[in-house]
């Protein structure tokens, strides 16, 4: 059953009858409906504003406008139903909700916060906080950073999978996946941002000093991109990429610069 004020929008739902309701009306101080339905079944309802709380409090507990609230507005109203509506395994599930949304954004503190609360109300819940928080927001991250190289956003993919190793430093980031973030986001004006990932990337495989050395070169860091560049070729045994590395070492020497437009779109075209 719908109610509906003078403007024509509905402010609420009576859920209960199991079928068609062909009868209803107001009592005359208007705090009680009565209705009657198919069902055979009379139904006497309060319309007093706990009434209605209860409502729309039951109505949102699942909506991401009280389970990822993003104004004091909305915090306020989860509290409200926490407070006046719910009882306490109603709320402790609804800080769990809270606690996994909060995961999902990487707030580890504030998940375990919301699910160190919910244990307080409800001693059964099966869940260890910090152990819960790690499990959804490592992988939530690490597909983050997947799909941040796949939309060319270097810079955000670094961050998610940095922000998954610190979480968890099991958590593994192939030499493959911080090279392209390196190689990639440099020859797309992000070198600077993603140097972070050349210095991982050289960690696990040395070899991947060239591109570091391209990251410092588009950075301003002349000196560093010439060292890197000639590390580059000390261990490299391929002598036409040693020739192309060694012209941009005399061009960097020469206080040129060797990655023109035209040089940066070949390099994104191999």
């Amino acid at each position: 059953m719908r109610l509906w004020n003078r403007q024509g929008e509905q402010i609420g739902v009576l859920r209960g009858h199991q079928s068609r309701v062909n009868a209803l009306a107001f009592s005359p101080n208007g705090k009680y409906i009565v209705s009657g339905s198919e069902d055979k079944t009379l139904r006497l309802w309060s319309v007093g504003w706990k009434n209605w709380l209860q409502v729309g409090c039951n109505q949102l507990q699942y909506h991401p406008v009280l389970v990822a609230p993003e104004t004091d507005v909305a915090s306020k109203a989860g509290e409200t139903c926490q407070k006046y509506v719910w009882n306490q395994t109603d709320s402790a599930q609804f800080l769990v909700r809270q606690g996994k949304a909060l995961a999902r954004e990487g707030d580890i503190e504030g998940a375990v916060a919301k699910f160190k609360q919910a244990k307080k109300l409800d001693a059964t819940l099966d869940l260890e906080p910090e152990a819960e928080a790690k499990r959804i927001a490592v992988p939530v991250l690490l597909a983050r950073g997947e799909q941040g190289v796949k939309d060319q956003e270097y810079q955000a993919a670094l961050e998610a999978y940095t922000a998954a190793q610190n979480i968890d430093a099991t958590v593994e980031i192939s030499a493959q996946t911080w090279n392209e973030i390196c190689a990639f986001g440099s020859l797309r004006g992000e070198a600077a941002a993603v140097l972070e990932a050349c210095e991982k990337a050289v960690i696990l495989e040395p070899g991947s000093v060239g591109n570091r050395g391209l990251a410092k070169a588009l950075a301003g860091d002349n000196e560093g991109a010439i060292q890197d560049f000639q590390t580059f070729i000390q261990g490299n045994g391929n002598p036409e990429a040693n020739r192309q590395v060694q012209s941009y070492i005399n061009s960097l020497r020469a206080g040129e610069n060797p990655f023109t437009e035209a040089e940066i779109k070949r390099l994104l075209s191999e």
